[in-house]
């Protein structure tokens, strides 16, 4: 039995941008996708690694590599925060907290779209 969307939690991935811009097709769609499922959790993992060793310029670079997949993908909480990363000059110790909160949530938010999009990839096989 299919349960009305009301049931659904809502979710950080909005294919709405990619569908459109592929004029809905599902090969160009998955492509996408999969591209975005190989890539994301390294470029994660990077921005990660980049903020642990405090290369704060890396953890720039690597927030605005991700910020293209987010607004592909349509997350807008995770695009609003790489743009706080890419704002933030980390010299005091309150910014790098700032940074440092910023970058965990960017790391929920992927883990979170990950999930959905392997969830999603499989409407358009």
């Amino acid at each position: 039995m299919a349960y009305p969307d009301v049931f659904k939690s809502p979710g950080v991935v909005d294919l709405a941008y990619l569908e459109s811009s592929s004029f809905g097709r599902s090969d160009f769609i998955l492509q996408a996708i999969d591209v975005l499922l190989d890539q994301l959790p390294e470029q994660v993992a990077d921005l990660n690694q980049a903020f642990l060793k405090g290369d704060y310029a890396l953890v720039r670079l690597s927030a605005h590599k991700i910020k293209s997949a987010a607004g592909l993908l349509g997350i807008e909480p995770l695009r609003e925060t790489l743009r706080q990363i890419e704002a933030v000059e980390p010299q005091t110790v309150q910014s790098t907290k700032q940074l440092e909160a910023c970058v965990h949530d960017v790391t929920r938010i992927c883990v979170q779209a990950v999930t959905e999009l392997q969830a999603e990839r499989y409407r358009y096989t």
